[in-house]
């Protein structure tokens, strides 16, 4: 799983971890620690992570695993 790649996404769409990790429901230090590949993401993450960031549950699966570029 590109972890950085999904960093970068975050980045770019100026979301923050804050943001994401409310979302999901965690603090901002495990979120940190999700993205960091330190805790291991759930897959129930996937869709409000991809809500978040404004993007098809396709498009992050392509940023996470095939290491592609999201618009």
């Amino acid at each position: 799983m590109n972890l950085k790649a999904l960093a970068a996404v975050r980045k770019k769409k100026n979301v923050t971890q804050v943001q994401i990790a409310r979302a999901l429901g965690v603090n901002k230090s495990t979120y940190n620690r999700i993205e960091r590949g330190e805790i291991e993401m759930k897959a129930a993450y996937l869709p409000i992570i991809a809500r978040e960031l404004g993007l098809a549950i396709d498009e992050l699966s392509k940023v996470l695993f095939l290491n592609l570029e999201v618009a």
